[in-house]
C-alpha cells in the first residue's frame, strides 16, 4: 500500500484592474490562501510562464500593433508581484503558477489581462452594461434579465433607466419598479431585442440581442459522444462549412460505446464515417470527413441529426442540434448571437471578421487538453485564445507569442462539462468553434 499525502492545496485569486492609466505604475499581488485551512502556505515560489506588454493603437482597430516592451514591468518571485508603469496605450498579459518544494501546487495557476489607457483622450464617462443576459432557450421556457450599467473604466456601478425598444417580441415585458425584463419563449425562432439605458451620469449606451429559441438549442446526443461541434449559425446567402468530429471510443471523458474498448486510448478514427440523418435545406455531409457544407436561401431554425459510426469497431453516436440562417449582415449576427457588446463600444472592442475554416482542435484526452491548429496566422503579433461559456463568461483565456506550424495548447482540467465556445484572436480575425466538454 502507498499513502498518498496533500501537503498544500490552495485556492489563488489575481486582482487586477481591466484598465490602467499610462505613466503611472499599476501593482499586483496574487492572495494565496491553504484549501483546508485558510492560512497562507509557506515557501511558495512564483513562477512567470508569460509576463508581456504590448503597445497598441485602441483608435484603428483593436488589436491593432504597434509593437512590443510597453514601459517598465517587474516580478518578484518571493511573492508573486507584479509592477508595470505603461508609457503609451495597449496591455499587459501575465500567467504563471506556484511552487513548493520543487512541485506546482494544484490549483496554483495565475494571470491577469489589463489594457493601458490614456485617459487624458477618452471620455471617463463613457458607460458600459456590466452584465448580459441568456440568449439561448427552448419553447416554454421563461426568460428574465435585470440589466446594470457602470463605467466603462472604473468599473463602478451606475443607476439607470431603461426601456424597450421598438419591435421587441410579442409577450416581452419591462418592470421599471424590479428594472426587469420578463417574456417566455415561444415557438422556435430568432426575436430582436433591443434595450436603452441612460445612466445617472446622462450617458446613454444601447444592447442589442438576439434570442433564440429551438428544442436544440444545446446539443442532444442519444448516444455515444461528440467531442466537437460546428458553429451552428449562418449567414443567408453565404458559404457554411463546419466539421463535426466523434471522438467517443477514447476520449476518457466521454462513454465508450463497446466495453472492450474502455480503457483504450487510442483507435483508428480513419474509420469513422457519418451521415446526414436530418438537416436544413440544401445542406450536406461529407461521410469520411464530417464536414457540414451549406448555402443557406432563406432565414429559419432547422434540427439537424448526424449518426457517426465506426465501420470496423461497430458503435453509433448520434446528435441532434438546432441551426439557424440569419438574414442580416455577418458581422451583426455575431454581436446578436453573443448578446456580449453595446452600441459604439462593440466597433472599438471587436470589429473582428470571424473565419470558421482556419482552426481545426483536436482531443487530447489523457492530458485532459486539446491541441488547436491554425492554418494562416501572423507571426508578428500575440494570438489571443479565450474559451467563453455560452452566456459569454470568459471561462479560460491565454495570450501566446505567434508559434511555428500554428499549434497550440490549452488544459481543460479546470472546465466543467458543457459547451463552450472557443475563439482565436489575431489583429482582425478571428476563428471560432464550438467545444463541448462531457465529463
Amino acid at each position: 500500500e502507498q499513502t498518498i499525502q496533500v501537503i498544500d492545496v490552495i485556492d489563488i485569486s489575481t486582482e487586477a484592474p481591466r484598465f490602467t492609466s499610462i505613466n503611472q505604475k499599476m501593482t499586483v499581488i496574487p492572495q494565496v490562501k491553504n484549501r483546508s485551512n485558510g492560512q497562507v502556505p509557506t515557501g511558495l515560489k512564483f513562477v512567470i510562464t508569460n509576463l508581456n506588454t504590448f503597445r497598441f493603437d485602441f483608435d484603428n482597430g483593436f488589436p491593432d500593433s504597434l509593437g512590443f516592451e510597453n514601459g517598465v514591468v517587474t516580478f518578484d518571485s518571493t511573492n508573486g508581484k507584479i509592477e508595470w508603469t505603461p508609457v503609451v496605450e495597449g496591455y499587459i498579459y501575465a500567467s504563471g503558477y506556484i511552487e513548493k518544494d520543487g512541485l506546482m501546487i494544484s490549483g496554483g495557476q495565475f494571470g491577469f489581462y489589463t489594457h493601458a489607457i490614456d485617459f487624458t483622450k477618452r471620455d471617463t464617462s463613457e458607460v458600459m452594461f456590466s452584465n448580459y443576459p441568456t440568449t439561448s432557450l427552448k419553447p416554454g421556457e421563461a426568460w428574465s434579465f435585470k440589466p446594470s450599467v457602470a463605467n466603462r473604466y472604473t468599473g463602478v456601478e451606475l443607476n439607470a433607466t431603461y426601456k424597450l425598444a421598438a419591435g421587441a417580441p410579442q409577450g416581452l415585458t419591462y418592470d421599471s419598479t424590479t428594472k426587469t425584463f420578463s417574456w417566455t419563449a415561444p415557438q422556435k425562432g430568432m426575436y430582436s431585442v433591443f434595450i436603452d439605458a441612460i445612466a445617472e451620469n446622462g450617458s446613454t449606451v444601447n444592447m442589442p440581442f438576439m434570442l433564440l429559441v429551438a428544442d436544440h438549442i444545446s446539443p442532444t446526443i442519444s448516444s455515444g459522444n461528440f467531442s466537437l461541434l460546428p458553429w451552428n449559425w449562418a449567414h443567408v446567402g453565404d458559404s457554411y462549412d463546419s466539421t463535426f468530429n466523434y471522438f467517443g471510443f477514447h476520449n476518457k471523458y466521454m462513454v465508450a460505446t463497446l466495453d472492450s474498448l474502455q480503457g483504450t486510448d487510442e483507435f483508428d478514427i480513419d474509420d469513422v464515417r457519418y451521415k446526414l440523418e436530418a438537416g436544413a435545406p440544401g445542406m450536406t455531409l461529407d461521410s469520411v470527413t464530417g464536414k457540414v457544407s451549406w448555402t443557406p436561401t432563406q432565414q429559419g431554425v432547422w434540427d439537424v441529426v448526424v449518426k457517426a459510426y465506426h465501420t470496423t469497431r461497430g458503435g453509433v453516436a448520434r446528435v441532434t442540434l438546432s441551426f439557424f440562417a440569419f438574414d442580416m449582415e455577418p458581422e451583426a449576427v455575431g454581436l446578436l448571437v453573443r448578446g456580449r457588446r453595446s452600441g459604439t463600444t462593440s466597433v472599438k472592442e471587436e470589429p473582428l471578421v470571424t473565419s470558421m475554416t482556419n482552426m481545426t482542435v483536436a482531443p487530447m484526452p489523457v492530458a485532459d487538453a486539446a491541441t488547436i491548429t491554425l492554418k494562416e496566422q501572423r507571426t508578428d503579433i500575440p494570438v489571443l485564445l479565450r474559451i467563453t461559456d455560452m452566456n459569454g463568461t470568459t471561462v479560460y483565456q491565454s495570450l501566446e507569442q505567434p508559434l511555428s506550424g500554428g499549434r497550440y495548447q490549452i488544459n481543460l482540467d479546470r472546465l466543467a462539462q458543457g459547451t463552450y465556445l472557443l475563439s482565436a484572436e489575431q489583429a482582425n480575425k478571428r476563428s471560432a468553434t464550438p467545444l463541448v466538454i462531457v465529463r
